[in-house]
């Protein structure tokens, strides 16, 4: 009997405190530590680029325990599905609801949302910039100077590469490709491209890219000589092999704004270093850490330089025929170099052209060497013997010679030499 009683005592008392645990505040949980729920808005569900938002989450909860009860409920992480209306109704959502108390854009077109803003409610991290400049993000003492927006330049420059890619080759007839949520988002976007065309007098042509890799080459013009690739994450992987394989086909040449990991692929070059996730993700760890820790989102430093590094896809090289100057050839970061298999066609006049080139450094160092000896000699003469000769020579005619009765010859010549030597 007692055994029953207690037995019901303790299913009572179990039922009451779970009662009791239901109705207590989360502020006043186990934990005891400021409880913040962050939200993260992506353009869509990965495609050819992995999902690093996992990996962002984890370094977060590093950077922050101890310190917050950072949460992630999973209603606050959401895809946009590669619409940009959803983007934007995403993100006006959860910037509007009371429970959210950090938003962060882990897409290009969501950031590109946010920073156009200029009434934000709450704190937001803009984590993905295709150029900063071109999307007119505002900049101020290092910061945004916009209340409550933090973002991250990693210094991409549509302008930059596409003059490092002219240089490379000397193109005419240009082929950007796009993604077409990007030419959604920015309005602009189109009119900048031409603006950089016209500065260097070549045609430009604007390719809207969706999912499909065959519908993007056949909108390519038969007169383009040279492709710029803009990041296409909503291409699949076997879509973007097989966009690659088809511009080695035509020989087209290819310069990627992502960096190296397209390069890898099998585009032929890119300005930019292989992306560093675990740098990237470190630093939107810590601005969430100095938000929740009181400093003001808009004077964080939005600076996040990554570098620049020339990467050329030798075997894509080969494979279209084009082979770099040595100038090139010395600043790149090779890939899948075959030099002892690597022919180059040159005539006799590039030849001369580039080996002069080639020389110029030395020449001009050969120039300081031997100006550098004459300024060594200009030094040393004060040490050495001096010696100092002087003469006067007179010729008077015959007339004065004689009036003179001989006091004044009629030539006469007088010489001096004197030597020193500083001791």
């Amino acid at each position: 009997m007692n055994k029953r009683m207690n037995s019901r005592l303790i299913a009572l008392l179990t039922i009451l405190l779970l009662t009791v645990a239901m109705w207590i505040p989360d502020g006043l949980s186990a934990s005891k530590l400021p409880i913040v729920r962050i939200a993260i808005v992506l353009d869509g569900p990965p495609a050819r680029l992995p999902d690093r938002t996992g990996v962002a989450k984890d370094e977060i909860l590093r950077v922050t325990a101890g310190q917050f009860d950072v949460r992630f409920p999973p209603e606050m992480t959401v895809y946009g599905n590669w619409n940009y209306a959803q983007v934007k109704k995403a993100i006006n959502t959860l910037l509007a609801d009371p429970k959210v108390d950090l938003l962060i854009a882990g897409g290009y077109m969501s950031s590109n949302y946010l920073g156009q803003l200029k009434n934000l409610p709450k704190p937001v991290i803009a984590a993905v910039l295709l150029d900063r400049e071109l999307q007119r993000f505002p900049l101020r003492d290092g910061g945004s100077g916009v209340k409550n927006l933090s973002y991250i330049d990693t210094f991409i420059s549509v302008s930059r590469d596409i003059k490092v890619f002219h240089e490379m080759v000397p193109f005419h007839n240009l082929a950007v490709l796009g993604s077409d949520l990007a030419f959604e988002a920015i309005p602009w976007l189109e009119k900048r491209f031409r603006e950089i065309a016209n500065e260097y007098t070549i045609n430009l042509t604007v390719v809207k890219v969706d999912r499909s890799a065959d519908e993007a080459l056949a909108a390519l013009p038969p007169e383009t000589d040279a492709v710029y690739v803009m990041p296409l994450a909503k291409l699949s992987p076997g879509e973007f092999r097989k966009l690659v394989y088809g511009l080695i086909l035509r020989r087209l040449p290819s310069f990627s704004s992502l960096g190296r990991e397209d390069v890898e692929a099998g585009l032929l070059a890119s300005a930019r270093p292989k992306s560093d996730i675990q740098r990237l993700t470190r630093r939107i760890a810590l601005n969430v850490q100095r938000i929740l820790l009181g400093e003001k989102a808009s004077t964080l430093k939005v600076a996040f330089p990554l570098g620049e590094k020339l990467t050329i896809n030798m075997a894509t090289g080969r494979a279209i025929g084009f082979y770099p100057s040595w100038s090139t050839l010395t600043e790149a970061e090779l890939l899948n170099e075959q030099v002892e298999r690597v022919e180059r066609r040159l005539s006799l006049q590039s030849a001369v052209r580039e080996a002069i080139a080639a020389n110029l450094d030395l020449a001009a160092q050969n120039r300081n060497v031997a100006a550098g000896e004459q300024v060594v000699n200009q030094a040393r003469s004060t040490l050495l013997p001096q010696v100092d000769l002087d003469a006067q020579g007179t010729i008077i005619d015959d007339d004065r010679a004689e009036s003179s009765r001989g006091l004044t010859p009629e030539r006469s010549v007088a010489g001096s030499v004197t030597g020193t030597q500083l001791i």
